[in-house]
């Protein structure tokens, strides 16, 4: 699964230019590899991260996570 949303991811980054905000999740540290990317998915709204604020970018994503984000990515919802 972690495999499938990095490739999401690079697939979203690469096909759309968009300039980076300044949203970041306090668990998620600046030089962080993916922070970049992160930032321009919950731009989109493709990512929401948790409840309490966190991205927690070491957990596995779940079925259901996945599902969310690749129907928000498609702009399906």
């Amino acid at each position: 699964m972690k495999n499938i949303f990095k490739i999401l991811t690079a697939v979203l980054v690469f096909s759309v230019a968009l300039p980076a905000m300044a949203f970041q999740f306090p668990d998620v540290p600046t030089n962080h590899w993916a922070a970049e990317q992160m930032d321009i998915l919950s731009d989109k709204g493709v990512i929401v991260g948790y409840p309490d604020g966190t991205f927690r970018p070491d957990e596995n994503v779940t079925r259901a996570e996945f599902a969310s984000m690749a129907i928000k990515a498609l702009g399906q919802e």
